[in-house]
């Protein structure tokens, strides 16, 4: 997990899926160890990744109102973010 979506999760609902991460209780010691505490869901065996057809990670989809506002893969940095905050 990236430093920018834990520092815009301080401000903004963030929930993570931990995408063929392993067991529920590895991706709870990964988030423990890293001092995480936003909502993390584990597609342990990659249906929702596949469902949304996210491909590489970090793929990171902002969503409003109920619709996927921006979607995006890569890196990114808090400016980089907040910008796509702002423009969903």
């Amino acid at each position: 997990m990236t430093p920018t979506v834990d520092w815009i999760a301080d401000d903004h609902q963030v929930i993570s899926i931990a995408i063929t991460s392993g067991s529920k209780e590895r991706v709870a010691a990964y988030l423990q160890h890293h001092d995480l505490t936003f909502t993390t869901i584990n597609d342990e065996r990659g249906l929702l990744s596949h469902t949304w057809g996210v491909r590489a990670t970090p793929t990171i989809a902002i969503v409003k109102a109920g619709k996927i506002a921006s979607i995006t893969t890569g890196i990114t940095t808090p400016p980089g973010l907040l910008a796509r905050l702002w423009q969903a």
